[in-house]
Order: C-alpha cells, then sequence, then structure tokens
C-alpha cells in the first residue's frame, strides 16, 4: 500500500457528541481570511452547525493537545487528511424565547399568504427572505457558541500582577522581584551580578588603606565618582564591611563603563587606562551586558554604547545606589559628574518602579527631589 500526504491540509472533522446522535450533516462557519496565516487561525476557529426540527447541533473546536488525521484508501493509495475534533453540543429550540417564536410564526403566515396570492416579484422577495433567515438561525447558534468560548478565554487571561511582571520582562532594567515584601527583596544584587564576577574583584590592596585621598590616588585610572568616594572612605573606617566594599568597587566600575568613550572602549588596554587593572573575569561580563560588539570588514570587533543599552546601564548604576544608600538617591549627586541632567536620572528611576518626594538637605539649603524606591512598586503606564 502506498502513502500519499499531498492532500494533508485538506482539513476534515470529526465530531465528539456528548449524547447519542444519529447520522447528521453539519454546516461549516469560518472567518474571512485574506491569506495564509489569517487562513490557519479561521480553520482553528471554525464553528460546526446543524439544523433540525427540534434541536440544532453547534460544535467548535475542541481544546485538547492530541492532533488527529484521517486516512483515506483510494486505489491502494492510503491518503491523510488532517482532522480538527470539535465538541458538538444539542441547542434545543423551544429554549429560545417566546417573542422570538410569535415573530416566527407571523412572519411564516405572511410569507404564506404571499406565496399563494402574491404576484411574481413579491414570490421572490419571500424566496430571498427565506434563505437569508436560514442563515441568521444558523448564526444565533453561532453566536451562542462563541459566547462560550469567550467564557472560557476570559477566565484563562492573566491577572494584574501577571500582566506587570510580563510587562517587566520586557524591560531593559535588572532583574526585579514585583512581587518582593521588602525594598531589599526588588533588586537583589546576586541578580544583578553573578558572584563569580564579584569574587573576581581584587580588593586585597585598597583594603588595608585608611584614607580616602589614599583610595582616590590607587584608584586613579577608575576615576571614582564623589559618591562613591565617600562611602568607600565609611566603609574603610568605619563598618569595615568587606562584601558592601566590593560592591562599591563594582558600582566604580560601572560608572567609569557609562564614562567610556568609543576610543577608550576598543583600547587594547583598556583594562589598565580605564578600570583600575580589572581581571577579564570583570570585563568580560561589563562588555557582554552592557556594549554591543560588530565586525568590521577587515575581521576586526568594534565596540559601541548604543543608547539603549546606556540606559540599561544607567538602570543598573540607580538600582545600584539604591541598595547601598537605603533606597533613597538624590539624583543631583551623580548627575553633573555623568554630564545628565536629574530629570534624565529620573526617568530611569521610574522605569524601575521608583517615586520621587521633595527633600530638604540635612545641611540646609533649598528642597532638593530624590528617587526612593518602596512598595508597591509604581511603574509607568503607556499610551498605545
Amino acid at each position: 500500500m502506498k502513502f500519499d500526504f499531498s492532500e494533508y491540509d485538506n482539513t476534515q472533522y470529526l465530531a465528539e457528541y456528548s449524547v447519542p446522535v444519529k447520522k447528521r450533516s453539519f454546516d461549516i462557519y469560518s472567518l474571512p481570511h485574506d491569506d495564509d496565516y489569517q487562513k490557519r487561525i479561521a480553520k482553528q476557529k471554525r464553528i460546526l452547525v446543524s439544523e433540525g426540527d427540534k434541536i440544532d447541533y453547534v460544535g467548535k473546536p475542541s481544546q485538547m493537545d492530541s492532533k488527529y488525521c484521517i486516512g483515506v484508501v483510494e486505489n491502494g493509495v492510503l491518503k491523510m487528511h488532517e482532522a480538527v475534533v470539535c465538541q458538538v453540543r444539542p441547542v434545543v429550540k423551544r429554549l429560545q424565547t417566546e417573542s422570538q417564536t410569535i415573530k416566527e410564526k407571523t412572519a411564516q403566515a405572511r410569507n404564506q399568504l404571499g406565496e399563494a396570492f402574491g404576484t411574481k416579484k413579491r414570490k421572490q422577495i419571500i424566496k430571498a427572505r427565506e434563505i437569508n433567515q436560514i442563515q441568521v438561525k444558523s448564526m444565533t447558534n453561532v453566536q451562542e457558541a462563541m459566547k462560550d468560548i469567550i467564557t472560557t478565554n476570559t477566565q484563562s487571561l492573566p491577572s494584574k500582577q501577571e500582566l506587570q511582571e510580563l510587562n517587566v520582562q520586557e524591560k531593559w532594567i535588572p532583574p526585579c522581584n514585583v512581587a518582593a515584601a521588602t525594598p531589599e527583596q526588588v533588586y537583589e544584587t546576586e541578580k544583578m551580578v553573578p558572584q563569580e564576577v564579584l569574587d573576581a574583584i581584587d580588593i586585597k590592596h585598597l583594603w588595608k588603606l585608611r584614607l580616602t585621598d589614599e583610595v582616590k590616588e590607587k584608584l586613579k585610572p577608575l576615576r571614582p565618582l564623589n559618591w562613591v568616594l565617600d562611602r568607600i572612605g565609611e566603609t574603610l573606617t568605619e563598618t569595615r564591611d568587606k562584601k558592601r566594599f566590593v560592591h562599591l568597587i563594582y558600582l566604580a566600575f560601572l560608572f567609569r563603563l557609562y564614562m567610556c568613550g568609543p576610543a577608550e572602549l576598543n583600547s587594547q588596554n583598556v583594562s589598565t587606562k580605564c578600570f583600575n587593572g580589572a581581571s577579564n573575569t570583570v570585563l568580560d561580563h561589563l562588555y557582554a551586558q552592557f556594549i554591543e560588539a560588530s565586525t568590521k570588514d577587515d575581521g576586526t570587533t568594534q565596540y559601541r554604547a548604543t543608547p539603549q543599552l546606556k540606559d540599561k546601564l544607567l538602570g543598573y548604576i540607580i538600582a545600584f545606589c539604591l541598595n547601598l544608600n537605603n533606597f533613597i538617591l538624590d539624583p543631583s549627586q551623580i548627575a553633573t559628574e555623568l554630564k545628565l541632567s536629574s530629570t534624565k536620572i529620573i526617568k530611569v528611576a521610574k522605569e524601575l518602579g521608583c517615586r520621587t518626594e521633595r527633600y530638604r538637605p540635612a545641611e540646609g539649603g533649598m528642597q532638593s527631589t530624590r528617587i526612593v524606591l518602596t512598595l508597591p512598586l509604581v511603574f509607568p503606564t503607556r499610551n498605545r
């Protein structure tokens, strides 16, 4: 026996009844389609309708994962046809509203009078209306089936929190826990940077220092911001927290990467010139996360920071600053050295779910705006 799959796309239908039913014929209704994609969608949303005197039967495609096909043997050749399983349910006509029944009876009586005493043109109009009426009755049952489909699909829609999680996943922000119970759980350092990268940061020659000026001299190629230097000094002289110290050095790497120009990014000695002799593990991580690589015609690799990747890098910088500063950040304290406006930093911070508030600095002076990471997170909404 030979096999022929050439007509596999000729869709057939298998009816699955909830009650025993005698042999019936069905009309198939589908959405209009102009191309192959719409055709595939329409095939999965077809409705089967079989009209009877007292009971109509309406079928819709089953949601089961299994797929079926029908084999037809013709002249020793088995031809395979795709089969869509439809769940068929009965619709009792007497359950229709009384007003519809009266209206149908009145229309039927009027048509009988027209067929008996009407002109030829009148009879043609009645005949056309009868044909249209059959289609409308069928589509009434189709409408009921469509309502069932809509109800079923509505129940499977994602919740508000699930939609928020999907929205966050599509952003370029650091890994975010939208279900966090505390601010500490929102942007966890362990999820923003692998532990092996943090372990590769050498702090032995820095940990012995005590004066901020000494640290500044040792980190001269890194050009650390004053915001970072102040907290490095506090850590060395007061808290003596090595984990926090490593996080501050990594944050200094992020700041330096943000300020790197194209020539520095493509320099052969970028580690020594810009990153204080950082290891390949650290550099590979930074370039993989925040720098775009492309191959030139001569086979060399060109590195550049695209606007979107720079925004992503700025988002990570803000998240680290918040984690290292009790989830509060005055954007003016880092904006000047980054050659950015406070408005730009606030805009990116809002993408992280942060809020802003007005406050008066402890040293006095005019009120300023600061960024606060608090719960619940509030992400900006976009009009589509």
